[in-house]
């Protein structure tokens, strides 16, 4: 199920409340903001999307090769 994405989700929306109640306190919130974003590198991101539904429901054939093409059509499919 999708409840890790959730998870991740809902606590990086409090980090951004955290960050917002720091940029009135006149902190520089771009940077951290930017340092928030980037914490996931294109691959953990990849491995989280992978983990968060099971293979079967991400692949229409489990026992061939996963690609490129099979990874976008599949986050189609998922869309």
């Amino acid at each position: 199920c999708g409840y890790r994405l959730v998870r991740r989700q809902r606590n990086s929306d409090e980090q951004l409340h955290c960050l917002s109640k720091t940029k009135r306190n006149g902190a520089p919130m771009t940077r951290v903001k930017e340092l928030l974003l980037s914490a996931l590198s294109p691959e953990q991101l990849v491995l989280t999307l992978l983990e968060a539904e099971p293979p079967h429901v991400l692949m229409s054939r489990p026992s061939a090769p996963f690609t490129e093409a099979s990874m976008m059509m599949s986050l189609t499919k998922l869309a």
